[in-house]
């Protein structure tokens, strides 16, 4: 094995002891409306996991809120999301995010670039406040690689797990590390989670009618380039990082461990054949739909390319 720190001999195709946990994946937007970035990342209560299990239970005033948004411009934005083409809503709500600096005249393209800047400086000031956090003993910053196919849980492992894993040294990781993940990101662009939620699983559902692909190219081309920016400025800016992934090149590991320590953790999906993991995965993806989380599809060609990836690395 390499010198890099990989995890992956003592954690590979991990199967929760607690998989029923994956019922209550939902990620850090979703229980406090807003993107992950910056916000507190703790293991679930009991309160926690019984507001996810029963939300029709809990008053609305300690329910999760959503968007500061009014209702005619929830009104509006649905019926965006619900009329457009994929394409043609993606391209509509991030010029209504885009804080005034998309005018009329121009170009879907530019108006994605512009907005993509609006996000990347709030990550640099994010950054900032990261560096000051990070324990003055450490030499280099550190960075955690939680891979998994959709629906295998990596957001509960970080959540409920990933501080046991790392150990004493690590205690409280979370409070230090820019959180970088590709559903947030993509939902930055457009807002926040419950417009980028509505927005994906309408895609998929509305289009697949039409013989479409589901979501407009530009989302994932957009969140690919907004990844690489905010993670090439993680590396510069010498801050801890937790990514999630389905998938990690083996060079990208690689150009990480130039300036980080990398430690890589893979989940496996619970199943004694690939058609009971995508049956599980499928599952777990239903129970976030089911709690307003968004829709992505499973398959058997996925899951594998997971870990194959996981498999390279540990070469």
């Amino acid at each position: 094995m390499t010198s890099l720190s990989c995890l992956i001999a003592s954690c590979l195709f991990i199967s929760l002891d607690f998989s029923e946990h994956a019922a209550w994946a939902l990620r850090q937007s979703e229980m406090a409306g807003m993107g992950w970035h910056g916000a507190p990342l703790k293991p679930l209560s009991w309160f926690d996991k019984f507001k996810l299990l029963f939300p029709e239970w809990i008053p609305w005033w300690v329910r999760p809120h959503g968007l500061d948004l009014k209702q005619r411009e929830v009104s509006y934005l649905m019926e965006v999301i619900d009329q457009s083409s994929s394409d043609e809503g993606f391209c509509t709500l991030v010029k209504h995010f885009s804080k005034g600096k998309c005018t009329p005249t121009m170009t879907c393209d530019e108006c994605v670039d512009e907005r993509m800047n609006e996000v990347i400086a709030d990550h640099k000031e994010e950054m900032k406040l990261l560096r000051k956090k990070r324990r003055k003993k450490e030499d280099k910053p550190t960075a955690v690689i939680v891979l998994g196919g959709v629906g295998s849980g990596k957001t509960t492992f970080v959540k409920t797990r990933l501080d046991l894993e790392l150990g004493k040294d690590y205690r409280n990781f979370w409070k230090t590390a820019l959180a970088l993940n590709a559903d947030d990101l993509r939902s930055d662009l457009l807002g926040g989670y419950e417009v980028y939620s509505a927005y994906f699983t309408q895609a998929y559902f509305k289009e697949t009618e039409r013989s479409k692909a589901g979501p407009s190219q530009r989302v994932f081309q957009a969140g690919n380039r907004l990844r690489r920016a905010v993670q090439n400025d993680a590396l510069e800016q010498q801050v801890n990082l937790i990514a999630d992934s389905l998938t990690l090149p083996v060079f990208v590991a690689e150009e990480f461990k130039k300036t980080c320590k990398v430690k890589v953790f893979y989940i496996e999906i619970p199943g004694a054949n690939w058609s009971q993991k995508v049956q599980t995965a499928s599952e777990h993806v239903k129970h976030r739909m089911a709690r307003g989380g968004h829709y992505a599809p499973v398959s058997v060609e996925q899951i594998q390319r997971s870990r194959n990836s996981a498999l390279a690395l540990q070469q």
